[in-house]
């Protein structure tokens, strides 16, 4: 049974700071960080005089704490209408996210519809109906064959023939999905990196650029191609974070299917490099080269399959991946073994 107590006074055999420890030290910073009345009262239990623990990360976790019922001071501090911030935050959360996907979804016909598309949809949909086979020469180059495999795929999903209006339509599905995925990995990433507000004003930023709702709406590849793209930088930074192997395979196979998209994603070259750098720094110099060869065995199986028509007969290049597999095997075994320094 917990009853309200008043803290016992410290004897002289104890040391000073004996009941600063307890009490006041967690008073005082209980007070710059706004714990709740609640949550600092001294209780008495079974005749001792106890202070309730707050769960986390010490005093920083007791302010973020707040009282979730009453709306007590601390970060967790109930809102508008009474409602305790997390609430609000997921609604806002919830209701930005609404407006980015309704943004997308209203008007996709799109002008007059199917009767005047884009030039460069024409060409898509004209592509996707030749590409027959998933590893055959679609024979056009200007964008990866990627885009019209999952073109074709999607409208088969959908249950509409793969024939000129039926493509139009599943690929213009596909940029929708794409452009809503990618935000909602643009979200999760700057909410992770830095914090809820910054990933609010993603959300709202998001929404409202012109480039990718109108491109959202078509049926061509810069939607699908951003997806791939915003995938491997979120990838990527998991990697310099956590040096990881399940974020340097993600890494690689998004920038390899983003590469059977669209050439540009060349340029992810730079922030894979500065991704393994931070990752040497954290791990070592060993465990960032074994990293860095298991993105590049990863990026070049997915490429392969997002765009088999690159290599001669469509033939998966496997002396390139035992190439790289086995240099990321002896990296590890060197590093385990220390047989190399750092």
């Amino acid at each position: 049974m917990r009853t309200p107590c008043s803290p016992p006074r410290p004897s002289l055999d104890q040391p000073p700071w004996h009941w600063a420890e307890r009490t006041s030290i967690v008073t005082v910073a209980a007070g710059m960080t706004r714990v709740p009345h609640s949550a600092t009262t001294p209780f008495s239990v079974r005749g001792r005089c106890e202070v309730p623990r707050v769960k986390g990360r010490g005093l920083r976790a007791a302010g973020k704490a707040g009282n979730r019922r009453t709306g007590d001071p601390g970060s967790g501090r109930g809102g508008r209408f009474g409602l305790p911030s997390f609430v609000m935050s997921r609604r806002r959360t919830w209701l930005l996210f609404l407006l980015v996907v309704a943004l997308r979804v209203v008007t996709q016909g799109w002008d007059s519809g199917l009767l005047t598309p884009h030039p460069d949809e024409r060409q898509v949909a004209y592509v996707a109906e030749k590409a027959t086979g998933w590893f055959g020469d679609p024979g056009f180059y200007a964008y990866g064959s990627l885009h019209f495999r999952l073109v074709r795929a999607v409208t088969a999903v959908e249950g509409l023939p793969r024939r000129y209006a039926g493509l139009l339509r599943g690929g213009r599905t596909l940029s929708l999905a794409a452009s809503v995925l990618a935000i909602l990995l643009g979200f999760v990433l700057a909410r992770r990196a830095w914090g809820e507000r910054t990933a609010a004003l993603a959300l709202v930023l998001a929404a409202f650029v012109p480039l990718d709702l109108q491109q959202s709406h078509y049926a061509t590849v810069e939607a699908h191609h951003a997806l791939w793209v915003a995938a491997a930088l979120a990838a990527l930074w998991w990697l310099a974070r956590s040096a990881g192997w399940p974020a340097a395979l993600g890494a690689g196979a998004a920038a390899g299917a983003s590469l059977a998209v669209k050439v540009s994603s060349l340029g992810l070259v730079l922030p894979v490099a500065v991704a393994l750098l931070i990752a040497a720094r954290r791990r070592g110099a060993l465990r960032a080269a074994a990293l860095g060869a298991g993105l590049l065995a990863a990026a070049l199986a997915a490429f392969w399959l997002g765009q088999p028509w690159a290599f001669r007969g469509g033939r998966p290049p496997l002396l390139a991946l035992a190439g790289l597999l086995a240099a990321t095997g002896l990296l590890i075994v060197a590093r385990r073994t220390g047989t190399w320094t750092r």
